[in-house]
This record gives structure tokens, C-alpha cells and sequence, in this order.
């Protein structure tokens, strides 16, 4: 597992320091829909995160996303951290110790959309973080049996960016944005972007290991 351990927390540290450094756009993107926080509330828990990434790091990958659920809900403000607290919390026993394709990742994905599902969040297309996660459990059904890292990786971010342009045009479908009808569309969502942030983050952390 030593091996292993350096890339985690490479891993962990590029998420964090990502979500601060574009907290302020975050929150130009959500003050268009509801109480313009997004960023800052993710930017606190990420703090956070930066701070434990070497205890967490440590730990096989299930239990180190379960904990990263549990820091987003216990930590975290706003729904956003809630939602991505569900996902990873029922994502975390099906992912393996030491995935070897990114399809791998697949059955922990559909478990975290179930969950997003009944814990009330928007559903794929309302606009939301939901639709980029929704996109990229597409993306890893279709090409996650690939064994061209590159390939594969480039359709996930193909995915997710265009998953996030895609809530540009489309109504929201959750509160208080719903309330907005006609008017939430030109808008980008600010969830959605930070999705698409947080894999392009973990990609990169990847990469330059």
C-alpha cells in the first residue's frame, strides 16, 4: 500500500487547493441561481481536507472515500457538500482497494447515483451537479473498459465539460433555482461546474504521477 499512499494524497491536495482557488468563480456562477456560496462553502471543507489528506491517504481507498463522505456531511455547509457526502458514501464499498481500469469505478457510480436519487437531489438534466456525474457514469459504461489511459481520460473530461455547458441551457430543477422557471436558463451551474472541477483535478493529480 506504500506505493499507493504519495498518489492519494496527491490526489486529495489537488481537489482541495482547486476548490479554493476557484471558490470566487463558484459563487459568481451560483449568485445567478440561489445564495451565491458554492464556492466558499466547498472551500471550507476542502481546507479541511487539505489538512487531513495524509491520514486519509493512509487508508485503503474504500474506507479513504467513506471518510471523505463523512468530513463533506459532518464539515460541510450548503447542499452541495451533502449531495457529494451521499454519493461518495454509497460509492465507497464497491470501489476496489486497487482499481485497475476506470471501469472499475462503474458499480461504486451507479450506487452513488441511486443514493443522489433518493436522498431528493435534481434528477440527470434539473440542472445540477447531478447531470456531470450522470455523463460520467455514461462515459465510464462506455469506454471505461478501455486500456488507453489517455483515451479513456480525455472522454471522461470530454463528458463532464460537456455535461457542465450543457446546464447552461437547460431550467432548474431544484430549490431554489426551480422557482426561477425560464429564467435559471443561460446560467451555468455552479454544482455542475465543480464537478467537472473535482475530476479534472483528480486527473491532473494522476497524471503527474
Amino acid at each position: 500500500m506504500t506505493a499507493t499512499v504519495p498518489v492519494m494524497e496527491a490526489v486529495l491536495r489537488r481537489v482541495a487547493d482547486t476548490l479554493i482557488e476557484r471558490s470566487a468563480e463558484l459563487d459568481e456562477l451560483d449568485a445567478a441561481l440561489a445564495g451565491g456560496d458554492h464556492g466558499r462553502n466547498l472551500a471550507a471543507v476542502a481546507r479541511r481536507l487539505r489538512e487531513r489528506a495524509p491520514a486519509l491517504a493512509a487508508l485503503p481507498l474504500p474506507e479513504a472515500l467513506a471518510a471523505v463522505a463523512e468530513l463533506l456531511e459532518r464539515e460541510g455547509s450548503g447542499a452541495a457538500a451533502h449531495y457529494y457526502a451521499v454519493f461518495l458514501a454509497a460509492m465507497a464499498p464497491l470501489v476496489p482497494v486497487e482499481p485497475k481500469r476506470a471501469a472499475d469505478l462503474l458499480p461504486g457510480f451507479e450506487a452513488g447515483m441511486l443514493a443522489l436519487e433518493r436522498a431528493g437531489a435534481a434528477p440527470p438534466g434539473g440542472k445540477s451537479l447531478v447531470d456531470v456525474l450522470h455523463a460520467l457514469q455514461r462515459a465510464l459504461a462506455w469506454y471505461g473498459e478501455g486500456t488507453d489511459r489517455e483515451r479513456v481520460e480525455a472522454r471522461l473530461m470530454a463528458a463532464a465539460g460537456h455535461a457542465m455547458h450543457q446546464t447552461r441551457y437547460r431550467e432548474a430543477k431544484w430549490e431554489p433555482a426551480a422557482g426561477l422557471g425560464p429564467r435559471s436558463i443561460e446560467h451555468m451551474d455552479a454544482g455542475a461546474c465543480s464537478a467537472a472541477l473535482i475530476l479534472g483535478a483528480v486527473l491532473d493529480a494522476l497524471d503527474a504521477r
